[in-house]
């Protein structure tokens, strides 16, 4: 079972929420609940902040509750009692968290969800207990090291992992994810820092539910959703685990060649396309975009003759114009 995490780690609800998250997995694993993994996703509370940090006020700091080791009441004291005997409470930033998402993107992808949550950890105690500024190059890299995390430099010198996090960020919104930290079993979510019966009671609930990744329906609304921002790299992330489960299904196949042909993969494009008008003669739709492809491909004469075919199946005005771009491309 996964239960998917949409969390900011410069979100104090969040760390409370991952300390009760934890003791509702020992619960649910000594009562002999299934074993679960944890991903995190990007949700984040200030998208707008400034990349050069601005520190907390002081009634900001006061709102963030920033207490001595004396003083630790409340439900500081819960985030207290997973982080060793020597807790502080020193918040001191208003960080952008972008970045941080994106290593948190890319710890998932290379060391699998255990890595993730190791750099979740690290990332949230240097925000809360040292006071660092997590926006901070050399703050990120020494995290990530400390949670075993090679390669942070490099991710952080490229662009990669930007398009991942934005789809995320993106399937949030579309999923209604609104409250940090909200979790998600299967198709029940459960927002806010819930007590641990709730999340125990989470996991119940979701158990025997298809997996939001791998529901084929669920994959399907969240990739034609992405593909209406014009995000089809993104859309195709969400399609693939669905794909591998359900790669039978026409409709799926059809809705990544749309994905392939957006973001330009026109060979991969066309061979999805070619199964399925094999497949199917009678789909006036894939043999147009079929059709669409080899016309991007400067295959006009091939594109002419999809187009004829598509036209005839169905006539339609979009067909119409295709053909007489492609014919007039032709005697050009």
């Amino acid at each position: 079972m996964r239960v998917q995490v949409w969390s900011d780690v410069s979100c104090p609800w969040c760390y409370l929420g991952k300390r009760r998250l934890t003791r509702a997995l020992e619960q649910w694993e000594a009562q002999g609940g299934e074993p679960v993994e944890v991903v995190y996703r990007p949700i984040q509370l200030a998208p707008d902040a400034p990349l050069d940090t601005l520190p907390l006020s002081e009634e900001e700091r006061r709102s963030y509750g920033v207490h001595s080791t004396d003083q630790v009441s409340g439900y500081i004291a819960e985030v207290a009692a997973g982080s060793g005997a020597e807790f502080t409470w020193r918040p001191s930033w208003k960080p952008n968290t972008f970045d941080a998402h994106r290593l948190l993107a890319y710890a998932l992808q290379e060391g699998g969800w255990r890595s993730q949550g190791r750099l979740e950890e690290g990332l949230l105690r240097a925000h809360f207990l040292r006071g660092e500024d997590v926006s901070k190059r050399a703050v990120l890299e020494a995290v990530a090291a400390d949670a075993g995390l090679s390669g942070a430099a490099q991710v952080l010198d490229s662009g990669r992992y930007v398009g991942r996090v934005r789809t995320w960020l993106t399937v949030g919104a579309l999923s209604g994810v609104k409250v940090a930290p909200t979790f998600v079993v299967a198709d029940h979510a459960l927002p806010g820092a819930q007590p641990v019966a709730a999340l125990v009671s989470l996991f119940t609930s979701g158990r025997d539910g298809d997996d939001t990744e791998r529901s084929p329906v669920r994959a399907y609304r969240l990739a034609e959703g992405l593909l209406e921002v014009n995000d089809p790299l993104g859309a195709l992330h969400i399609l693939e685990p669905a794909l591998a489960e359900h790669g039978d299904e026409s409709s799926l196949q059809l809705l990544a060649a749309r994905c392939l042909f957006g973001s330009g993969q026109l060979g991969r494009a066309r061979d999805v396309l070619e199964r399925l008008v094999e497949r199917d003669p009678t789909d006036d739709y894939a043999r147009f975009l079929l059709g669409r492809t080899m016309e991007r491909a400067n295959d006009h004469p091939e594109a002419l003759r999809h187009f004829r075919v598509a036209m005839a199946l169905s006539p339609s005005p979009e067909y119409a114009q295709a053909m007489a771009r492609a014919s007039t491309r032709i005697s050009a």
